[in-house]
Order: structure tokens, then sequence, then C-alpha cells
């Protein structure tokens, strides 16, 4: 992020208890939306947070980005989708 001139905001105080999670798809699922964020954001900055939602937590990765239109919204979550004629670094991705 500093390399490409963004800032960085990390804000993911201690929760109040622990959360169970898969450990190998949390770090897939959080590395994704950041390498997302990070190919569609090219002023500005990337804000991830982490909060304490009753016995679950909530993450929050927001940019500066393109953004996605909302005609896009409903296949966000289809397998290697990407948004045509949208501005990006790279086009690659693992589709998660």
């Amino acid at each position: 992020a500093a390399r490409a001139g963004l800032a960085l905001v990390v804000d993911a105080p201690p929760l109040p208890a622990p959360v169970h999670v898969d450990v190998d798809m949390w770090e897939q699922i959080v590395l994704n939306l950041l390498s997302n964020a990070f190919k569609h954001t090219f002023a500005g900055g990337i804000t991830v947070t982490v909060r304490a939602v009753g016995p679950h937590a909530e993450l929050t990765v927001r940019d500066t980005g393109t953004g996605i239109p909302p005609e896009e919204v409903p296949r966000l979550f289809e397998r290697f989708r990407q948004v045509p004629g949208r501005r990006a670094r790279t086009h690659e991705g693992s589709g998660v």
C-alpha cells in the first residue's frame, strides 16, 4: 500500500471473547478482500475493521477505489467474476 501511495488503516481492537474460525478460509477471504481493494484503488486508501457483533466478529474492508456498479452486485459472489471495463492493477483472481 505504501509503495502505491495508499493509506492502509487496520482498526481491529481485541475482541471480548475468542471467535472460532477456519483459519485457512479466514486467511484466504481476508487476503482476497484486501487484494481486490488494492487492485481497484488508485488514490486514497483501504480501511480494515473488525468488531464484535454479539458472539460473532464482523470484518469490513472499505476502500476509495472504483466501486461496484449496482447492476453487478447480484453477481458479486460468482467465481472469477470481473466487472467489464473497470480499471485495475491486475486481472487475475482466486474467485473467492
